[in-house]
């Protein structure tokens, strides 16, 4: 599979030179960010098939341009392509930022798929895109943290919370009656709370390449 997604990604890099685009505004003409783009191009990262649309309409290409591999002449599909029935490994999908209607994703269009041995999903169910920079250094902005769902806050761990401004990735300290979230980033006040949802635990960060 490692193969197949270096080949759309050669072709995504191939695109996007033959209409002189960068990767920052090739990122800018389809939504995305200029880190994505450069994972999709090295086979990090596999694009949706919207996202596969978006890109093949900005470098003037088809869709099957992307999809069409000439030396085995199959036209891939999405399930079959980056969906595996083997029980030991998982495709794991990867949002620029947490969708408005979590904890429902059935709507959403992820950025993009990873495939990884299960062993080594500690338990992920999905990964988002960090857009912050409250946790430097131990998570700088563009990393991927890769979330396994759980409603209770685990002191001393980094987790996934959705507060009154958003969703947040903190390290959580826990005290009789309130929960504090911790940032690493000494520019960064530490917030506090009563109620806290908490959507899930920080199990795996993939470093910004």
């Amino acid at each position: 599979m490692y193969t197949k997604k270096l080949q759309i990604g050669r072709k995504i890099k191939e695109a996007r030179k033959s209409v002189n685009l960068t990767q920052t505004e090739l990122a800018q003409k389809i939504g995305y960010m200029r880190n994505s783009i450069a994972q999709y191009e090295i086979g990090k990262l596999v694009p949706s098939i919207k996202v596969l649309e978006k890109i093949a309409h900005e470098t003037n290409k088809s869709l099957n341009y992307f999809l069409y591999d000439k030396q085995t002449s199959e036209l891939r599909e999405k399930a079959s392509e980056y969906n595996t029935s083997d029980m030991n490994t998982v495709t794991i999908p990867i949002y620029n930022a947490i969708p408005t209607s979590y904890p429902d994703f059935s709507q959403e269009e992820p950025l993009g798929f990873e495939g990884m041995p299960r062993a080594l999903s500690k338990g992920a169910k999905f990964a988002i895109v960090c857009d912050e920079e409250d946790m430097q250094p131990s998570i700088t902005k563009y990393d991927i943290c890769y979330i396994k769902p759980t409603s209770e806050a685990i002191d001393g761990k980094i987790m996934l919370v959705k507060t009154n401004n958003g969703f947040k990735i903190r390290k959580i300290q826990k005290s009789k009656n309130e929960i504090k979230l911790i940032s690493d980033n000494t520019l960064h006040k530490n917030d506090t709370y009563k109620v806290l949802e908490v959507i899930g635990l920080v199990v795996k960060i993939g470093k910004d390449i």
